[in-house]
């Protein structure tokens, strides 16, 4: 243990194999903050879990630097998404082989910008050092926010559920809130070290505990005053939303006896909830067209009969040749074809998902069909228009649309009330595949000041306040039948960070570019000094 604690003190002699353990340390701590199956996490960690990795990454070379970023993002993203292997599977019905090799692929893409973000490390040596911690704790941000991603599965959604912290991303979204973590942790780092090295560590520590307190203060104040509101009546409208999920069964299908749970749920939500403002089903898991006999002849006579809206994904084809096909929001209105008050509208899906809905590069590599054969080849959507229904503008969002933060921010910026989010999930199984795309989903709500209904074909569904908070008892259950509806408040104000934007992002992005730029112009400043030789 001693010559473990020599070792921190110098990092620089800090042996390979001991960084390694000091990687899969945080690795370690990250798997234990993520939500599991049912939620659970023990999401404090996201404040520390990084500091062992710092501790292998302080001192060692460029090349070593990149190879620990490259093992911890690489294993995190391993760790927690396993379920990933279970969807490739339904979805596109390929071998193990061939899964796990995409599965493989996934990670290697997620574990880029860690890795990068190490291999910078290495040059610039910024942990340990008079501010290096913001320094560091900007570059990781930039990296994880601005290197494309198919799925940004990073440690700060692990806080999904802790309404306090998360408040912060009013002002600077996400990027800012991952700017945070990494600076606390950062800070925590350098605490220890100075500890182990008996210099001066208060700082760092005194630093650690300010960023808490003040995202702690500011977090509660925004939860207060939300609340205040909440109280008084200060809010655009209360809405009303019924969310149905059938949980039809994914492998063996009949349509005749398998779809007659969609309309009994909507018939039960209809007695349940005969005073609700929509009806809303989820993204179902077979391929049902939208002007087809189900949706015309089953669940329009249900809103005819309520007089109420509802609002269906189904797929929406045009009369091509090859057919163009979108998945779409329907919204299948009560009134008739010939009156006026028709509200029949539709939103086609933007952001598809890679693989199971198109297949990237198939156009400059065709040889990539064969080897996914059971993909559907979907068009995607190009008008970011809401939907007007009932006096409220609702924001559309099919599967994981709902986690890309710039499509959701145009579309509220459409004068958006309400986030709708339709989705099935029951292709990744019995994993925790489900409450991580809840977890990335929640955040938007923070971002904008957006209530979000997520409407979940088999779990896990939930109405999240415009706070981010669950409503408790809103989430339903996995693999079950479930109606629930739940009052949701549209505050009629939006978040700075509607208003002002990725700002803190572009400023971060020009004040660590300027830098780059200084210690470049430094460097050739050196090498440019002549010494003469002495007499």
């Amino acid at each position: 243990m001693l010559s473990f604690l020599n070792s921190l003190k110098n990092s620089s002699g800090t042996s390979f194999p001991l960084r390694l353990f000091l990687t899969f340390t945080s690795v370690g701590l990250v798997w234990l903050a993520f939500p599991g199956q049912k939620g659970e996490g023990v999401s404090w960690l996201v404040w520390v879990c990084l500091v062992p990795w710092g501790f292998a990454l302080k001192g060692a070379k460029p090349k070593a630097g990149l190879l620990l970023g490259f093992l911890f993002g690489f294993f995190v993203f391993f760790g927690v998404l396993p379920g990933v292997t279970h969807g490739l599977k339904m979805l596109l019905g390929l071998s193990n082989a061939k899964i796990w090799i995409l599965y493989v692929l996934c990670c290697a893409l997620g574990a880029f910008p860690y890795a990068l973000f190490g291999w910078m490390q290495g040059v610039f040596g910024w942990l340990g050092k008079a501010f290096g911690a913001p320094r560091a704790a900007g570059c990781l941000a930039l990296f994880l926010v601005l290197v494309p991603q198919v799925m940004p599965v990073h440690y700060y959604l692990v806080l999904y559920n802790s309404p306090i912290p998360i408040q912060i991303a009013d002002l600077g979204g996400v990027p800012l809130l991952l700017f945070i973590i990494n600076l606390t942790n950062w800070y925590a780092l350098e605490a220890v070290i100075g500890f182990l090295q008996k210099k001066n560590f208060i700082i760092p520590a005194t630093a650690f505990v300010l960023f808490l307190t003040v995202i702690a203060i500011y977090g509660q104040h925004r939860l207060m005053e939300f609340h205040g509101k909440s109280e008084r009546g200060e809010f655009k409208q209360r809405m009303h939303v019924v969310s149905i999920q059938p949980n039809i069964p994914l492998k063996s299908f009949n349509e005749s006896k398998d779809l007659e749970a969609v309309t009994r749920l909507s018939e039960q939500a209809i007695k349940q909830f005969p005073s609700a403002d929509i009806f809303i089903l989820p993204e179902l898991p077979r391929y049902l067209n939208c002007d087809g006999e189900f949706f015309q002849k089953k669940i329009l006579p249900l809103a005819k009969q309520v007089g109420k809206e509802f609002l269906v994904q189904c797929d929406k084809e045009l009369g091509q040749s090859p057919p163009y096909i979108f998945s779409s929001a329907k919204n299948l209105s009560p009134f008739e074809k010939d009156d006026i008050q028709r509200t029949d509208q539709e939103y086609h899906k933007i952001i598809l998902f890679p693989f199971g809905e198109y297949l990237p590069f198939s156009d400059s590599f065709p040889a990539i069909k064969d080897f996914f054969r059971f993909y559907r080849n979907y068009t995607p959507g190009s008008r970011t228009e809401p939907l007007h229904l009932n006096g409220i503008i609702f924001i559309p969002s099919i599967c994981y649309e709902a986690i890309f933060s710039r499509h959701i921010r145009r579309l509220v910026r459409e004068e958006g009330d309400i986030l709708i989010n339709q989705t099935n999930d029951g292709w990744w199984g019995e994993s925790d595949g489900a409450m991580i795309h809840l977890a990335l989903s929640v955040f938007r709500t923070v971002e904008y000041r957006v209530p979000m209904v997520r409407v979940t074909h088999s779990g896990v569904g939930a109405f999240v306040a415009a706070t981010g908070e669950i409503v408790p008892g809103s989430m339903t259950p996995m693999f079950e039948e479930a109606v629930t509806s739940f009052p949701l408040f549209i505050p009629e104000q939006r978040s700075p960070y509607f208003y002002l934007g990725d700002v803190f992002l572009w400023g971060l992005l020009v004040l660590f570019a300027s830098e780059l730029f200084c210690l470049r112009l430094n460097k050739k400043k050196i090498e440019n000094i002549k010494f003469e030789r002495p007499e």
